[in-house]
């Protein structure tokens, strides 16, 4: 049974023709020299555009990193305070009565101040 006597749909068994082409290896088709030129003429053009760009990047990261920085200025000067007036306090004169002030530990101590 040879592949001529074969239907398309039945896949029917393999014959030793059929076995000893299974090894062999497909033919290329023929090559065409003007497709092959202009293909590799393309990877030509493709490769020279990516090196370019890789060369323009990595030189303006080369100039930008190694370019010269000016040493940072500032004009600083005290501010100036105006010192408000001493606050009056008005306590009850009956029961005790405590201050504390949070930040003026320097002014009054540590301990609250009684009256």
């Amino acid at each position: 049974m040879t592949n001529e006597d074969r239907r398309p749909d039945d896949p029917g068994r393999l014959t030793l023709d059929d076995l000893l082409r299974l090894g062999e290896a497909p033919s290329a088709p023929p090559r065409d020299p003007q497709l092959a030129r202009r293909r590799r003429r393309g990877a030509i053009v493709s490769a020279l555009v990516v090196v370019t760009v890789l060369a323009l990047v990595a030189g303006y990261v080369g100039i930008a990193l190694t370019a010269p920085v000016a040493m940072p200025a500032a004009v600083t000067r005290d501010p100036v305070v105006s010192q408000p007036p001493a606050v009056r306090m008005i306590v009850p004169e009956a029961g005790v009565t405590g201050i504390r002030i949070s930040g003026g530990d320097d002014y009054l101590g540590d301990a609250p101040r009684w009256r």
